[in-house]
C-alpha cells in the first residue's frame, strides 16, 4: 500500500508517510528529522510540533537558586 506524501514545513522536503494516521499524531521528517504534528488528513497537512518544554522554566529555576 502506498503512503501519502507531505511537505516538511521546516526543510520543505516532500516525503512519504503511512496512511493509517490520525489528526494529532506526530511523525518525523525523513530528511531533517523535525518532529511534525498531523493537523489535517484530507489533504494531509502537518505543522512543526511544539514542545511542551519551555526554556523559561529553566530561567525561573536558576533565579530561585540564587536566593
Amino acid at each position: 500500500m502506498a503512503g501519502k506524501k507531505v511537505k516538511c514545513p521546516v526543510c520543505e522536503v516532500i516525503f512519504e508517510v503511512e496512511t493509517d494516521m490520525e489528526v494529532g499524531d506526530t511523525i518525523s521528517c525523513s530528511d531533517c528529522y523535525a518532529e511534525l504534528k498531523i493537523v489535517k488528513l484530507n489533504p494531509l497537512q502537518v505543522e512543526e510540533a511544539v514542545s511542551d518544554f519551555s526554556d523559561d522554566d529553566d530561567e525561573k529555576e536558576d533565579s530561585e537558586d540564587k536566593w
